[in-house]
């Protein structure tokens, strides 16, 4: 059994209530929900470890919870850019400027958001998913060039594992991820 110990934390009522409320439903202790919650987040959060990822491979965690980050820690473009982009050895590994700045506004109404990257793309709003935010970071630094991925080699099909969904994007950081 792994040693446990005790922290304190100072949460507001409504938080108490809800995790009340979560616990008994779920038929677990308080305890145990709030375990799973930082777990869960730790979980999210991993790839900001000290000497994990930077730049361009931090996107999809970037993505995933950047704007709960900004948000909830009052994080602005100047403290993501820290973040992100400090210590990079080069500067196409960078995540730019305008694009952490739309991350932190993400937590704004979604039209403004939409305008915001629709005005950047030089298209229409109508391209926009229901996922702005995600689709232009995916787009930008994880897919760049669809159209040309087949010529540049960042499509790269696994035969051996004999299935067809499954592709290696090499984005333009160091990190690969396969897409299933």
């Amino acid at each position: 059994m792994r040693i446990k110990k005790s922290v304190s934390l100072r949460l507001n009522e409504s938080d108490i209530e809800k995790i009340k409320e979560i616990s008994e439903r779920l038929g677990v202790k308080e305890s145990a929900l709030l375990r799973f919650t930082v777990k869960q987040t730790l979980q999210r959060l991993l790839p900001f470890r000290k000497g994990g990822s930077k730049g361009v491979d931090l996107v999809p965690a970037l993505v995933e919870c950047g704007p709960d980050l900004c948000h909830y820690l009052e994080l602005d473009a100047a403290d993501l850019n820290r973040i992100v982009n400090f210590g990079l050895q080069s500067e196409e590994a960078a995540v730019d400027q305008e694009d952490l700045e739309i991350l932190v506004a993400a937590g704004a109404t979604p039209p403004y958001i939409r305008h915001r990257i629709a005005n950047k793309r030089q298209g229409g709003l109508a391209e926009l998913d229901r996922q702005p935010v995600k689709q232009h970071f995916f787009d930008k630094y994880l897919f760049p060039a669809r159209e040309k991925r087949g010529q540049c080699g960042n499509d790269q099909r696994s035969e051996s594992e004999g299935t067809e969904n499954k592709e290696t994007l090499n984005t333009m950081g160091a990190t690969k991820y396969v897409i299933q």
